[in-house]
C-alpha cells in the first residue's frame, strides 16, 4: 500500500476519488462507504481521509459514529494559492469574490471529473477552463488573472515539451 502524505496526497488519483466520493455523498461519507461505494481499501481510506483532514480538504461532521466526514470548501482557496505558489513561484492575487468562484468550480468539477488528481483539478485544468472562459466574456478581474498567471505557468511542461517537438519539425 502507498504512504499518503500531505505532499504526494495532492498527486496522486485515489486521494482525489476519495475526496470526490466524500463530495458526492449525503451527509458526509466515512471509510468503510469508500470500500462499497467506490472499491477503495477501508484501510487505505482511512489513511488518505486522516491525510486529507490534517491538510484541511475535508472535516470531520460532529456527533456521527461511525466518524462521518464532509469536504472543507473554503480550504480550497489556500491550497489553490499554495500549488500556485509551488508552480509559477508567487501567489496570484485573487479577484474579489475568489472564494465563492472556486467553491462552485470545486463542487462542479468534483461532481463531474471521475479521474484527476487534487492538484490537476487546481492547477492545470483550472488553467485550461480559465483560459477558455476568457476566449469569452468574463469579469475583467478574473481575465486579469488569468494573465497574471499565463506570464508563468506553460500547463504540464512535458505536454508542452512535445508540442514544441511537433512544431519544430513543421516548416
Amino acid at each position: 500500500m502507498v504512504e499518503y502524505t500531505e505532499d504526494n496526497v495532492l498527486e496522486r488519483p485515489v486521494p482525489y476519488q476519495v475526496l470526490r466520493s466524500i463530495h458526492l455523498s449525503d451527509g458526509g461519507t466515512y471509510a468503510a462507504q469508500l470500500n462499497l461505494k467506490a472499491g477503495i481499501d477501508e484501510n487505505e481510506a482511512s489513511e488518505i481521509i486522516a491525510v486529507l483532514e490534517k491538510s484541511g480538504f475535508v472535516y470531520r461532521v460532529d456527533n456521527t459514529d461511525p466518524q462521518l466526514y464532509d469536504v472543507n470548501y473554503s480550504y480550497f482557496v489556500e491550497a489553490w494559492s499554495s500549488l500556485w505558489e509551488a508552480e509559477t513561484g508567487f501567489r496570484p492575487d485573487v479577484p474579489v469574490n475568489f472564494g465563492t468562484f472556486l467553491e462552485n468550480y470545486c463542487n462542479s468539477y468534483l461532481g463531474s471529473e471521475e479521474a484527476s488528481t487534487i492538484s490537476e483539478m487546481l492547477v492545470h485544468d483550472f488553467f485550461l477552463g480559465l483560459g477558455r472562459a476568457v476566449e469569452h466574456r468574463v469579469p475583467a478581474n478574473f481575465e486579469g488573472l488569468f494573465h497574471e498567471l499565463s506570464e508563468e505557468y506553460d500547463g504540464k511542461k512535458p505536454v508542452f515539451k512535445h508540442v514544441q517537438n511537433g512544431f519544430n519539425s513543421v516548416d
